[in-house]
C-alpha cells in the first residue's frame, strides 16, 4: 500500500496529511529519542489512505487507521542512520484494509515506511 502525504511543521511538531485526494490521513509525529542507529519518532495516526500503487498505478485498496471507538492508532519508528531520510516502524491499533467491492480485513499492527517523494 502506497500513499502520498504532505509533511509540515506546526507549533514545534510535525504533521503529515493526505496529499491531493489520496485520503484523510492525519499523522502527528514527534522525536522519541529511543533510536538504535538513527532518529526515533513516535505519534498518532488516524483517517483513511487511498493506495496510489507503485509507480503511480492506483489499486483498489484503502486502509483506515484508528476508529471512532478506539481513537487514533499509535506508531513508532526510526531512521536507519543519522543522515537517512528513510524511516520505518510499526503502527498499532485499529487497522482495516478494504476495497470498493466491500471486501475488508482487519489487523492490530502493520509495518510502515516513509521517505521523501
Amino acid at each position: 500500500m502506497n500513499t502520498v502525504v504532505l509533511l509540515t511543521s506546526e507549533n514545534g511538531s510535525w504533521v503529515a496529511r493526505s496529499a491531493l485526494n489520496f485520503g484523510t490521513i492525519e499523522l502527528h509525529l514527534r522525536p522519541s529519542g529511543t533510536a538504535v542507529t538513527g532518529y526515533g519518532v513516535t505519534g498518532t495516526i488516524s483517517g483513511t489512505a487511498i493506495d496510489v500503487g507503485l509507480m503511480g498505478v492506483p489499486r483498489d485498496v484503502q486502509v483506515t487507521l484508528g476508529s471512532s471507538s478506539s481513537g487514533a492508532a499509535t506508531f513508532d519508528g526510526e531512521s536507519n542512520s543519522k543522515t537517512s531520510s528513510f524511516m520505518v516502524g510499526r503502527i498499532a491499533g485499529a487497522v482495516r484494509f478494504s476495497d470498493s467491492q466491500g471486501v475488508s480485513s482487519t489487523c492490530s499492527a502493520i509495518q510502515w515506511s516513509m521517505q521523501p517523494y
